[in-house]
C-alpha cells in the first residue's frame, strides 16, 4: 500500500507491506514541496510508483528500500503544468497523464 501525506512544508509518502502480519514499512520519501497531490502503485510492478501534482510528474522505483527515480523531466510533457490525475495503463509500464488544460499524454 502507497500513502501520501500532505503538510504545509513538506510531503512524505511512505510504501508499506499490508500483507506480510508485521505491516512494516518498506520505503519512504520525504521532500519539501507540497505539489503533489497523487500518487499510484503499478500495478504490475509494485516496485512502481507514480506522482502527480502542480509541475509535478516522477516515477520512481523502489531499490534497497530507498525510492530512486526513474522517470522525471520528460521532453514531451509542457513545463509549468499542473497534472491532475493519472492512471497505470495495462500494456506494460505505461502512465496516462492528464493536465488541467484538458491535455492527455500517455507516457
Amino acid at each position: 500500500m502507497a500513502i501520501l501525506s500532505v503538510g504545509s512544508e513538506f510531503s512524505k509518502f511512505v510504501y508499506i507491506d499490508v500483507v506480510s502480519k508485521n505491516m512494516k514499512e518498506i520505503a519512504s520519501y520525504v521532500w519539501q514541496d507540497t505539489n503533489t497531490n497523487k500518487i499510484s502503485v503499478n500495478h504490475l510492478d509494485s516496485r512502481m510508483i507514480a506522482s502527480t501534482g502542480n509541475n509535478v510528474f516522477k516515477v520512481s522505483k523502489i531499490s534497497d528500500s530507498t525510492l530512486v527515480p526513474f522517470i522525471e523531466n520528460i521532453k514531451k510533457l509542457p513545463a509549468n503544468s499542473n497534472f491532475t490525475d493519472h492512471k497505470w495503463l495495462n500494456c506494460g509500464n505505461k502512465i496516462i497523464l492528464a493536465s488541467e488544460k484538458g491535455e492527455i499524454f500517455i507516457i
